[in-house]
């Protein structure tokens, strides 16, 4: 059972990756740049978060889908592929590797649910285009970021 903090902290997390999301107009489609992404380095400091980030991208899609801006689909795999991020992340040994489970999760999970969605029949051109646009905007927020968002964390000492 979660204790009542962690709780909070999971439902705090959830809320602050739907905000980052919705601030900036590329966080759906198929060209993605999620600031929200950078919280997926969490789980190395907290196990709740892994939580936390899979209702809070459910929940930013959900909203995306609300405003026609994504689909069922992206509800489904792009959750789906924060929480498997999320559950790997938190077993990495070093805030440089850390980005890699997001990294690797989302460029094949959501870059081959893009191409289904909005290019039925995936031709390897437009699957390709959509593996590195994924592959390379997760790499981008993760180490520019995230690891540097890891690093106050760690000053502040948060429990």
């Amino acid at each position: 059972m979660m204790k009542t903090s962690r709780l909070a902290r999971a439902g705090l997390i959830a809320a602050v990756y739907v905000v980052l999301n919705l601030l900036l107009p590329f966080g759906f489609g198929p060209i993605q740049f999620r600031l929200s992404e950078a919280l997926c380095l969490l789980p190395l400091l907290y196990a709740e978060s892994v939580w936390g980030l899979f209702v809070g991208c459910f929940a930013a899609n959900c909203i995306g889908m609300g405003i026609g801006l994504t689909t069922p689909w992206d509800m489904v795999f792009g959750s789906i592929a924060t929480l498997l991020a999320a559950l790997w992340t938190k077993k990495c040994k070093s805030d440089w590797t850390a980005p890699i489970p997001p990294v690797v999760c989302n460029t094949i999970i959501v870059g081959t649910m893009l191409t289904a969605v909005f290019t039925p029949g995936m031709p390897y051109a437009v699957w390709g285009y959509n593996i590195l646009t994924v592959g390379a905007s997760e790499t981008i927020v993760l180490y520019l970021f995230g690891i540097p968002l890891l690093k106050v964390l760690r000053k502040l000492k948060l429990k």
